[in-house]
């Protein structure tokens, strides 16, 4: 069964749901299967199927258009609705797709999820579309930013799609009656993954808007009834720092997070405020496969360093970087993972497939880059990317530990660290109430005098991407203009 039957299942099991909404749209799951084969009927009359499709636009009319895709087994690439020309070029050169579809930014009624929904014809090529050698039908492409290039795209191979959508939805055990609140991009895999998730059981999605999910959160909760709150962990802490301020669950019974670890400060400023009928499920996944592992209900308070237990049919190992020995617990070491979740590789680049796919004698096995261990009972702790640590002075430095440090002075709500370099000095930004000579003070006080950032600057806002994460580059920008 795919990904688009499961969905069909779910709307003849209830036509009249509501899936899809936001300020503005309100879309039964009759309704978006209705405007996904309308617009299928289009896109497979205007392109080859084997190739892939640009989709750009709002998340109402993106989703229904993803939808469409899935129906007619024609991989699609969601970029961001707000992407420059020569960065779209980019997608549709590397990508080799064939068709550009853009959907309006508001749905407005509905009907334009559908109707103005614009097609056009990128290639007339004939030649078969080539990309990772998989066996499998690929659902989508989905690029990534690395610390240093151009986005690459991971190829996502859509059995693999459908078993993560399984195992991620019998973990979390999202219900029909949810409605999940997302202000997440739908070109960032945790807000795709959503949708999905929702589909699988008849459960709705309100996108909403940056006002909605900030400032506005109370209104929205207790206008939308949601229940579901996924998010990265910059929202986590912004949404901590709301809660012990007052702002009240309303109906939420289940926060999300994955993209980064969630620390402890932030874990029990939400339990102290919303109280453990809230369950948090602290998980952690790459593209690469899309999930790793999530952390049991309740877990999240219990334990405030973990992650999460591997997913049903999949294994995590910690193994010696450039190696392929098996670490034993409690020893720290590459997060690598197997499983019928990992995705095909990246396109168009074969020797960074084959660096972080391997073969091994019991099929393929995931190098994460990322450095943790597993503790005596199966849990995963995340100490975050090997490429987040540099040296300062001759001296190795993890910036995850410098951003715990920081975090852990009284009024900190988020810090990131910016390496030296290019003429610019190793620094510290952050957001919260904390003065800069407090949490100097707090850095000098734990941390090796060569780790002490040379610059300690204080910010009204941090500076977001658009997946929601701090903007390094915005902060490097900012260092070297002054």
């Amino acid at each position: 069964m795919s990904l688009f039957d499961v969905i069909e299942d779910t709307a003849a099991r209830g036509p009249d749901r509501t899936f899809l909404s936001d300020r503005q749209t309100v879309l039964t799951y009759s309704d978006a299967l209705e405007g996904a084969r309308a617009v299928a009927a289009r896109i497979d009359s205007a392109s080859a199927p084997g190739r892939p499709c640009i989709v750009q636009g709002g998340p109402i009319g993106a989703t229904i258009v993803v939808l469409a895709c899935l129906s007619l087994g024609k991989p699609f690439i969601l970029v961001n609705p707000d992407a420059p020309p020569a960065r779209l070029q980019y997608y549709v050169s590397d990508s080799g797709a064939d068709l550009l579809v853009r959907t309006p930014a508001a749905a407005g009624d509905g009907t334009s999820a559908v109707s103005d929904v614009d097609l056009a014809r990128l290639s007339e090529s004939t030649d078969e579309w080539v990309t990772v050698d998989t066996p499998d039908p690929i659902g989508c492409l989905i690029y990534t930013s690395g610390t240093t290039g151009q986005p690459k795209a991971v190829v996502c191979p859509e059995p693999a799609m459908r078993f993560v959508v399984e195992a991620i939805g019998l973990a979390l055990a999202y219900r029909a009656e949810d409605v999940i609140l997302t202000a997440l991009p739908l070109f960032f895999d945790f807000g795709l993954y959503q949708v999905l998730l929702a589909g699988r059981v008849g459960a709705g999605v309100y996108f909403a808007s940056a006002l909605e999910s900030g400032f506005g959160l109370g209104a929205t909760l207790r206008r939308t009834g949601a229940t579901i709150l996924p998010m990265v962990p910059l929202a986590a802490e912004k949404l901590s720092t709301l809660a012990s301020r007052g702002l009240a669950s309303h109906s939420v019974r289940m926060i999300t997070t994955t993209g980064a670890a969630l620390d402890e400060a932030t874990r029990s400023a939400l339990r102290d405020a919303w109280g453990t009928g809230v369950d948090l499920r602290v998980m952690y996944g790459l593209t690469e496969c899309k999930r790793v592992a999530i952390m049991p209900s309740g877990e999240s308070w219990r334990r405030t360093t973990a992650s999460g237990i591997a997913l049903p049919g999949t294994t995590i190992t910690i193994r010696v970087p450039g190696s392929d020995q098996i670490l034993p617990a409690g020893e720290v070491g590459e997060i690598c993972v197997e499983g019928p979740h990992l995705m095909a590789g990246y396109h168009n680049r074969p020797d960074l497939t084959s660096a972080r796919y391997r073969s091994t004698a019991s099929g393929r096995l995931l190098r994460s880059g990322d450095s943790g261990y597993l503790d005596s009972d199966g849990f995963l702790h995340c100490l975050g990317r090997e490429d987040s640590q540099f040296k300062v002075r001759g001296f190795r430095v993890s910036a995850s530990e410098v951003v715990r440090t920081a975090k852990r002075s009284p009024g900190v709500v988020s810090a990131a660290t910016v390496p030296p370099g290019d003429g610019h000095p190793y620094a510290l930004f952050y957001e919260g109430d904390a003065t800069e000579e407090q949490v100097a003070h707090q850095l000098a006080s734990e941390l090796e005098p060569y780790a002490v950032p040379a610059l300690v600057r204080r910010m009204s806002r941090l500076p977001e991407n658009a997946n929601g994460k701090i903007d390094a580059h915005e902060l490097k920008e900012q260092l070297r203009n002054g």
